[in-house]
């Protein structure tokens, strides 16, 4: 470790980053309809960020070519999962 402290991200920084990190358009509509979503439900801030960092990241995984609507099976899940496991 160097010794960096790592910033915690703010809600509103995570929604501002779905336009620009989300390659497919597609799917940053229905990350921010989850959001939507949470926010409606009455979840927490911390999880509201917590699902968005990890829905953010999956959507940047999945790149241009496949949609939310395309996953349909849980090993395209675990596929990305596994890339997020420390070795």
């Amino acid at each position: 470790m160097d010794g960096a402290v790592e910033m915690p991200i703010t809600l509103s920084t995570l929604l501002a980053s779905i336009d620009t990190s989300i390659p497919n358009p597609t799917n940053a509509v229905l990350i921010k309809e989850f959001y939507n979503f949470m926010k409606a439900g009455s979840t927490s801030e911390s999880d509201q960020k917590n699902n968005l960092k990890t829905v953010i990241s999956f959507g940047k995984w999945l790149g241009n070519n496949m949609t939310l609507y395309e996953i349909t099976k849980k090993e395209q899940i675990i596929a990305f999962l596994d890339t997020k496991i420390e070795h």
